[in-house]
């Protein structure tokens, strides 16, 4: 009985077979990657959020106050914005620098300009960041559309920033970054939990309606998740 051998494998064969190889990792490679990223995302915003409740329990205890707000400024009006105020909570409390870190342009999951991220960016030392903008906590005479109105902020927007923010061409909102919202008495929170949103409607990736804040509420599906991203 004889038994085949057969030699080497022909250049073709080679050929056709990191031709299969190659299709099946420009498949597999974002999947994986996107995975990666996303496991990395809900722990990094539970961190956030423990040294954000950590340095206002702290600052609190410190200046023997009940309220947020009356830690800051005791008048009515509680300008989170003056020279000084945050500076002191972000790198006494929670341990952050200030950045000189440009900010890029920050979209929505569908792909449209948001742009409402301004404020002071304050490093941590994992390279994640957090955005403070200007937030007044109290009634406030405002005036809009020629009428004015008195409006009672309970609560401000702080945003927080995936390291590596400040290599990226622009930020997606639901991705890169996530609002968190601080109350007047010191309670940090998600945004549905403030105005009720039902945050499994409105987070869904791609398939969200163009012109919506797709991706604000994204956080809250990662705190009703245990803290995961799974899109």
């Amino acid at each position: 009985m004889s038994v085949f051998r057969r030699g080497a494998f022909t250049l073709a064969e080679v050929l056709i077979t990191l031709g299969i190889i190659g299709v099946v990792a420009a498949l597999t490679t974002p999947a994986i990657i996107q995975n990666s990223q996303n496991a990395k995302i809900g722990p990094q915003m539970a961190k956030i959020k423990t040294t954000l409740e950590t340095a206002i329990q702290a600052i609190c205890t410190d200046q023997e106050k009940y309220y947020l707000k009356d830690i800051i400024n005791p008048e009515d009006i509680t300008d989170l914005s003056l020279a000084g105020k945050i500076d002191a909570i972000a790198q006494n409390y929670m341990k952050a620098r200030p950045s000189n870190a440009t900010l890029p342009p920050v979209v929505d999951m569908t792909g449209a300009a948001y742009g409402n991220v301004v404020g002071s960016i304050y490093e941590m030392a994992d390279k994640s960041a957090i955005v403070i903008p200007e937030c007044k906590f109290g009634k406030e005479v405002v005036e809009e559309g020629g009428v004015e109105k008195e409006i009672d902020t309970t609560a401000c927007e702080i945003f927080a920033l995936m390291p590596g923010f400040e290599n990226r061409n622009r930020l997606m909102l639901g991705r890169d970054v996530f609002p968190f919202m601080v109350t007047k008495e010191g309670y940090v929170k998600t945004p549905s939990e403030v105005d009720g949103t039902d945050a499994t409607t409105v987070c869904t990736n791609a398939t969200l309606e163009a012109g919506t804040d797709s991706g604000y509420y994204c956080i809250d599906r990662i705190a009703n998740n245990g803290w995961k991203a799974n899109w």
